[in-house]
């Protein structure tokens, strides 16, 4: 693949792919652009779980629409709110349709 093909594919959804857990709850995959470092390893997909009333009340946390919008990313996703605030912003908005698309709001 050429890297102008390369480029198109990155735009072109989908770039996330959304399913059931065997308990019925909804999980998105997303493929990152640029892989993101968590932890001690660098990843090139997150998974977002379904969140739960807790994965919302982390939102409180957050000073303003932006900030609760990364700390829920961090707990669905299960990364440190620290990693997600690194992320590529092309990528961070990925996470977002698939939140949207989950029917779930980022804010």
């Amino acid at each position: 693949m050429s890297e102008d093909e390369a480029a198109i594919v990155e735009r072109t959804p989908p770039y996330y792919e959304i399913s059931d857990d065997p308990s019925g709850d909804r999980i998105a995959t997303v493929h990152l652009s640029k892989p993101l470092q968590v932890v001690d390893a660098m990843v090139t997909t997150i998974t977002l779980h379904e969140p739960t009333a807790k994965d919302f009340e982390s939102m409180d946390q957050g000073a303003g629409d932006i900030e609760q919008t990364n700390r829920l990313i961090a707990a669905v996703a299960r990364i440190p709110y620290a990693n997600i605030c690194t992320m590529r912003g092309r990528d961070w908005m990925k996470v977002g349709e698939a939140l949207s698309e989950m029917g779930f709001s980022m804010g």
